[in-house]
């Protein structure tokens, strides 16, 4: 059986990816994650197909993030060998995603379980991920938000020297 440690450490580079995907709003890269045949069953009624779900929850957005509310740990990760030809690492806990569009932030407030699997390169692919909604749920906030918008345009310009 694979060490904990070391399962750990690869769930840590795969949200470090997952986060880094969505940060750029990177469709593309989001369903990169995922392995082939991923089953995908999120807090969203997007009919679980994951680039469906991501280009709807990226449409319009001047800026969208994923915070994880629990951090990959020996407590948060388990290693499931199955037959010995494919490890599978569990990884569950609690996620905010932030949505700021023009008129309102939309935060979805989440329980959350990935299943990973070892892709070709040795690094994880999503292989099952599954979310409910938190009590909390769904918030959003409506107003008109175009100075904030203005602030995150400014600072992506200096940011690219522009």
């Amino acid at each position: 059986m694979m060490e904990a440690a070391r399962a750990v450490a690869d769930v840590r580079r795969a949200v470090g990816r997952y986060q880094e995907a969505f940060r750029r709003r990177s469709v593309d890269g989001m369903v990169a994650l995922y392995d082939e045949g991923a089953i995908f069953s999120a807090a969203c009624d997007d009919g679980g197909d994951v680039r469906a779900h991501f280009e709807a929850l990226f449409d319009g957005a001047a800026h969208a993030s994923w915070h994880l509310r629990t951090e990959p740990s020996e407590s948060t990760v388990q290693v499931l060998d199955d037959d010995g030809d494919s490890t599978h690492v569990v990884f569950s806990g609690y996620a905010k995603v932030s949505k700021l569009g023009s008129f309102a932030i939309t935060e979805i407030h989440s329980k959350f379980v990935f299943v990973y699997v070892y892709g070709g390169g040795g690094e994880l692919a999503i292989k099952r991920h599954s979310a409910a909604l938190q009590p909390k749920g769904r918030v959003h906030i409506r107003g008109p938000f175009t100075s904030l918008r203005q602030l995150i345009e400014r600072k992506r310009r200096l940011k690219r020297g522009t």
